[in-house]
């Protein structure tokens, strides 16, 4: 498993409300992610802040494919 450097979403969400920008730029990349998914036919099924890690460098990796289709 990959080692990402930060936190998860659900932790910084935690700290208080995201800045609008940040939270389109997180939104952006979790949607990308997903479209990379479902285009090799797999669909997360979990998609909630704790599955999202917000890395040191701000890109977001989605987490916890267990319940993938």
């Amino acid at each position: 498993m990959q080692l990402i450097e930060g936190e998860s979403l659900d932790a910084r969400i935690a700290k208080g409300p995201l800045k609008l920008v940040d939270a389109l730029r997180i939104g952006e990349q979790i949607a990308q992610g997903l479209k990379a998914a479902h285009a090799k036919g797999v669909i997360h099924r979990d998609i909630k802040p704790q599955n999202g890690m917000v890395g040191d460098d701000n890109r977001v990796t989605l987490m916890d494919f267990g319940l993938a289709h």
